[in-house]
């Protein structure tokens, strides 16, 4: 047990105090216990002298405090309300005692390591035990008392009454085998009443749910999978009263393959990642402390293929609580079942063979974009906003001779232009670019010089190909252009001619500057 602060509590804060004789102690899980030594304690031997202890009882402690100290243990313990499962006091002839089991979790990974470890004390009387039980249980139920509080039976609420749903097929076979050494003692030592049925066939479970009285239980627990739990939501979903069905509590402990939810509710209950028995653990207790929270739940409806008679099927609608998966994912998971001894291996084998035999997925993915529109601080609209990309193939024909596919750019559609006008522009900015290029090769030494003559000759045929062509085009449609469209081809041309030349005066000025550079040598 973990050692508690300096500070005792304050007489304001405790709601009960006394003495006890200790009972012997435990930390095993066998709960097979003869009369009079629940839990499996025994009481302490006649040879050594029975402790005696102050235990004091706030809103978030039990604090201990053993009267007689000994060496080498210690003499004050601090017992958490929030880490104890239950609290018990026997019934006769049975001495009277009271009884915690206290579940910490490990001092390094938290969650991990929990351990199952029962403290037992001697009271003076019965009516003492059993005053102080009900005071524990007061505190586990979150019933309001103060110091003033006179404790008895009468103020617990009715114990909780749970239909548990086990499929001894999940996993690895073991739900069944962890129900007997992990769960119902759990349950047990948490003062809760259940209802134990085996789920035979698939779908037994939903059409269980579907017509039962919910009334009788105060919430569905499941020792399975995730799939079972599939089967259980849809089956209150399919009820007349599915309003007031899909209230009820749902709870799962794990003992399947994935254990998806468990995890998820692992997780978010603050403790460390874990696996198989510890994630038991973790999932009971949450369980037993009676904690709730909502879910959300997603809604998916199916269009079956036509039938024999080419009449379509009626739609099918499912929920869902993890996902939904199509093609790859879900093939691995329904063929994977075969290897369902496995565990949770069975998914990595199954995704292997998937690998080693590619299937190709044909499906259509439509969605609608959000409709409502957020206004500024201000009161005006926010401006409308840019899709992801678009594709600018169209308006490069004077760029490039080959098509270009997939081309993508942020422009948003507010924003297009047209990509041919400037063409003049661009490619005067490229003239001067290439002459300025040309002259700092000529003057960097005879080795840098290049035929710029050869740049204009292909360019002039470039064109003379370009006017073959498209004087070949008009002849054949036999129509002649608008007068607009001929004059922008006329002031091309010409720009193309004008270009042409200053490529030839730029030639003539680079092999004259190449000249004067080898007679200074």
């Amino acid at each position: 047990m973990r050692s508690p602060e300096p500070l005792s509590p304050s007489p304001e804060e405790a709601l009960l105090h006394g003495q006890f004789a200790s009972w012997g102690s435990g930390s095993n899980s066998n709960n097979n216990s003869r009369p009079g030594s629940p839990g499996g304690l025994s009481p302490a031997g006649s040879s050594a002298p029975a402790s005696n202890y102050a235990l004091t009882l706030t809103h978030s402690h039990i604090h201990i405090q053993r009267l007689s100290p000994r060496p080498g243990k210690e003499a004050r313990l601090l017992l958490p309300i929030s880490e104890l499962l239950g609290c018990s006091c026997p019934r006769l002839p049975a001495p009277p005692l009271l009884v915690l089991y206290w579940y910490p979790p490990g001092k390094r990974r938290k969650g991990v390591s929990r351990r199952r470890q029962v403290r037992a004390f001697l009271a003076e009387s019965r009516l003492e035990a059993e005053r102080w039980s009900a005071a524990v249980q007061c505190l586990l139920r979150d019933v309001s008392v103060t110091a003033n509080t006179e404790f008895s039976r009468s103020l617990l609420p009715r114990s909780r009454r749970l239909l548990l749903l086990v499929n001894p097929f999940s996993g690895r076979g073991q739900a069944m085998q962890w129900c007997q050494t992990h769960i119902l003692p759990m349950i047990r030592e948490a003062n809760i009443s259940y209802n134990l049925i085996q789920t035979e066939r698939q779908n037994h479970a939903r059409e269980l749910i579907r017509d039962i009285p919910l009334l009788e239980w105060d919430g569905i627990i499941i020792v399975s999978g995730d799939g079972l739990l599939h089967e259980v939501i849809n089956g209150l979903m399919e009820r007349p009263d599915w309003e007031q069905a899909i209230k009820t509590p749902v709870g799962i402990l794990p003992c399947g393959s994935g254990n998806a939810l468990a995890g998820s509710i692992n997780h978010y209950a603050g403790y460390d990642m874990c696996l198989r028995e510890p994630l038991l653990l973790n999932c009971c207790f949450l369980l037993c402390r009676g904690g709730v929270r909502p879910m959300d739940l997603v809604s998916v409806t199916t269009s079956p293929a036509l039938a024999n008679n080419s009449h379509a099927a009626a739609p099918r609608r499912l929920f869902s609580f993890l996902s939904v998966a199509w093609g790859f994912v879900s093939d691995v998971d329904i063929e994977s079942e075969r290897y369902r001894g496995l565990g949770s291996a069975r998914f990595t084998l199954g995704t292997l063979v998937r690998i080693a035999s590619l299937r190709s997925y044909k499906g259509r993915l439509s969605f609608l974009p959000p409709s409502d529109v957020t206004k500024s601080s201000n009161g005006t609209p926010p401006p409308p906003k840019r899709p992801l990309s678009r594709s600018i193939t169209e308006g490069l024909e004077g760029f490039c001779k080959m098509p270009i596919h997939r081309t993508c750019s942020d422009m948003g559609i507010n924003e297009q232009r047209s990509l041919r006008k400037g063409d003049g522009e661009r490619e005067r900015e490229e003239r001067q670019r290439e002459r300025e290029r040309r002259r700092e090769r000529a003057r960097g030494g005879g080795t840098g010089v290049v035929r710029a003559s050869s740049l204009a000759e292909d360019r002039e045929r470039e064109m003379e190909a370009e006017e073959d062509k498209s004087g070949t085009c008009s002849d054949r449609s036999g129509t002649s252009p608008e007068s607009n469209e001929r004059d922008v081809c006329n002031m091309g041309r010409e720009e193309r001619l004008e270009g042409i030349q200053d490529e030839r005066e730029d030639e003539e000025t680079t092999e004259q500057d190449s000249c004067e550079m080898d007679e200074d040598d």
